[in-house]
Parts: C-alpha cells; structure tokens; sequence
C-alpha cells in the first residue's frame, strides 16, 4: 500500500513540475468569452468578495483580450494571475500591451508583480512602478524579472475612479525571439527574429526602413536595412517596438526582445 501511494505520490510530483511554464507567449485569442472568464487555460483571478469589482476576456472584432473593470468602488486593487512559471533566474523579460478600453475620464493603473501562489496577494512584490493609463493607445510595458522564489505572475488592476476599464493584452515573458504581429493583430505579418547583434528579417522581406523605439517610446535607432538585417548591437538587453516601411509604402509595427 505504502509503494503505491509513493508512486501515486511522485506522478503527482512530476505533474506539477511539468505544469511550470519556462515562458508565456499570450494574446486571448482562444480564450472563450464568458461569465465568469476566469479560470480558464491556467489564468485566474483575484477580486473583492463585492460586485463591483470584474476582469474578465472582452473582444473587439476578431481581436480578445482582458478587460479590468471597477464599477462603483474606486482605489481598490483586483488581479489577474498567470499559470505557475518556473522560478525565475533573474534573466528574463515580460512584457505587455495596456491601455484604457474608452476613450474618457474613466482612468485606471496596471502594475506587474510576482505572487506565492494565485489565491495570496498580499505577497505581491512589483516588479515595477504602476503606470496610470491616459488614453486608449496600446502602450508597450516591460520590466527586468528578478531572480525570485515566487512562481506566478500578477497583473494588478486600480480604477482611480468609478467606472474606470482596463485593456490587457499581449503578455510575453521569458520570449528570446519574440515574432509577432503589429498591434491590431491582422493578416499582414513581420517574420523576423533578433540575436545579439541583429534584427533580421526573415524570407524574402520587403522592408525598406525601420524605426526603433524603446518601451517608453523614446527613438533609439533608425535607418534604412540591408540585407534583411538591422544592427541593434548597442541597444540595452530590454523590449524594443519598431515600425517598418515597406518597398509597396505600407507600414507595420511589431516588437522584440533583446537580450
């Protein structure tokens, strides 16, 4: 009896284990619009015990995404966990897409943090200063994660003002090279990857020029790119957003992590 429940013992053990995640790559899309939304694929939530309070996955078009919503009751914060991750080693990046949903006064703040586990906010550590968000332009967030034994990550949601509603989207973390689409998420598409030295773009690539900026919006870098390639050698370990014209005069945005 005592073999059995030992092996029943280490299947749990190494079930749990291969639950941790070494990276997270997240935009909502299969995510199923619901009520509640959470949990769901691994995500949960925290909100007060009253009504006013609700994060849950909304959807523009084609496109989903978390909205964090405070109804009546303002500078109360509410929380959207990630899947267990592995502990972090102090080498990794996350980032994400935040905004407000309206255009209005209805303003809130997002701030990222680890957590011991989905049900204890009170071990949220920040990993950064909570940015208030003034309009409804998807504003690129990042952050260093330090070595830590806290093995889930928090998105803290606060409504300065009743009504306040959040917009959450495109969460990376651990993502080396991090190829995705611009903002809006339609069918025009970057294929690119990033080492050290270079963004490179990838097959038979029309970019003409492209214009690099740090995660604070700040130009950093551009010019025209040769041979599919963009030197970003002396850019800071960090997220970078870039914005590319093509040879046909169209535009893309997209980003990426530089180690």
């Amino acid at each position: 009896m005592k073999k059995i429940l030992s092996f029943v013992s280490l299947v749990s053990l190494l079930s749990m284990t291969s639950a941790q995640l070494a990276s997270i790559n997240e935009n909502f899309d299969s995510f199923t619009v619901s009520t509640p939304s959470f949990p769901q694929n691994g995500w949960t939530m925290q909100v007060p015990s009253n009504p006013d309070y609700m994060v849950t996955i909304s959807e523009d078009g084609a496109n989903k995404y978390v909205q964090g919503y405070a109804f009546f009751s303002a500078n109360t914060a509410f929380y959207l966990i990630s899947p267990q991750i592995v502990a972090p080693n102090g080498t990794k990046t996350l980032s994400f897409d935040a905004s407000k949903v309206t255009q209005s006064a209805f303003t809130g703040t997002i701030e990222a943090g680890l957590v011991s586990s989905p049900t204890d906010m009170a071990s949220f550590t920040s990993l950064g200063t909570a940015v208030t968000l003034q309009t409804t332009t998807p504003l690129t967030i990042s952050y260093n994660v330090p070595a830590s034994t806290k093995q889930y990550i928090a998105f803290k949601f606060v409504g300065l003002v009743n009504h306040a509603s959040t917009r959450l989207d495109n969460i990376a973390y651990g993502i080396g090279n991090l190829s995705v689409t611009d903002h809006s998420k339609d069918n025009n598409q970057l294929k690119f990857t990033a080492d050290d030295h270079h963004l490179i773009f990838i097959g038979k690539s029309n970019v003409k020029e492209v214009k690099i900026y740090s995660a604070t919006g700040s130009l950093v870098n551009a010019g025209k790119v040769e041979n599919n390639l963009v030197d970003i050698s002396k850019l800071l370990s960090g997220v970078y957003i870039f914005q590319t014209v093509n040879n046909d005069g169209s535009v893309l945005k997209s980003k990426f992590i530089k180690k």
